[in-house]
């Protein structure tokens, strides 16, 4: 890459053109790692998510195994489950 009005050939044009593609270098090194974290993170987080999904569903199954057909004690777990799933979905 060359910078317009400076010239490349004599010492100090050098230095700069070298200085601004090492700070470009740096700059995309680091768009690259934070890519990488934001991709890790959202795959760590997506086994989180079905982890506590999971034991809500085994609370939700313990109170339909000793409460059968009762809405009053199961609605409350249902509507849980669904407002944390659509507020983690979005």
């Amino acid at each position: 890459m060359r910078i317009p009005g400076v010239d490349d050939k004599n010492g100090w044009g050098f230095r700069i053109h070298f200085c601004l593609q090492s700070a470009m270098l740096i700059v995309g090194a680091y768009g690259n790692f934070a890519a990488d974290s934001y991709c890790f993170l959202l795959l760590a987080h997506t086994s989180l998510f079905k982890d506590l999904l999971y034991c809500k569903f085994q609370d939700l199954n313990e109170i339909l195994q000793q409460y059968p057909r009762n809405s009053l004690r199961s609605k409350p777990l249902v509507q849980d489950i669904l407002k944390w799933h659509q507020k983690h979905v979005l």
